[in-house]
């Protein structure tokens, strides 16, 4: 099957094209069926070598293969069999790495990659924020002991005005003058 004058490739395991060179190219007939070498049968999608008078047994001396050059004017045939060359390259070396790692070693991780300025961003305005709160309660904490402490003081006075001027009227009263307990914890909302 040719299509555009070349032929159509079918997708599948290819083998390393070689082009046989005729040795004289006026017996050359290109109209002439293709034979085939039984040994070794050639797949679609590489380049068959062209029929001549000569077998391709007989020319192996003839048998040139197919390299990659690095003419930029390559025939169509010079980029197919690179290709082909590329791919098996890249099959071969992906047979050496799925049994040395795995069948998924050639897959990349199926994450993102960390966005490791926004996690740093995010602890340090976290660690701000804590700071900023641990002041906070801190301030409030103390605002409020600063007035329990200024009450108990208010009423120590109180009470000592009050003592000296009951003490000669009662003196089986039993008065507490200890501070109550005050939980900070639970006040510094």
């Amino acid at each position: 099957m040719e299509m555009y004058g070349q032929p159509q490739l079918i997708p599948g395991v290819v083998r390393k094209a070689s082009v046989a060179l005729p040795t004289n190219p006026a017996t050359c007939n290109i109209n002439k069926t293709k034979t085939r070498n039984p040994n070794h049968s050639t797949i679609p999608g590489s380049i068959r070598p062209v029929a001549c008078n000569t077998s391709v047994i007989q020319s192996s001396t003839n048998i040139v293969p197919a390299a990659a050059s690095t003419d930029t004017t390559a025939r169509p045939d010079q980029l197919t069999n690179q290709a082909v060359e590329e791919i098996l390259r890249e099959t071969r070396l992906g047979k050496l790495r799925a049994k040395e790692y795995g069948s998924t070693a050639w897959r990349p991780c199926p994450l993102r990659k960390t966005n490791k300025r926004f996690l740093n961003r995010t602890l340090i305005s976290m660690v701000i924020h804590n700071d900023r709160v641990r002041q906070k309660t801190t301030h409030r904490s103390r605002l409020k002991l600063t007035e329990l402490v200024r009450k108990g003081s208010g009423d120590e006075r109180k009470r000592a005005s009050n003592s000296s001027k009951g003490k000669g009227r009662d003196k089986s009263k039993d008065t507490d003058t200890s501070l109550p307990v005050i939980s900070l914890i639970e006040d510094s909302d």
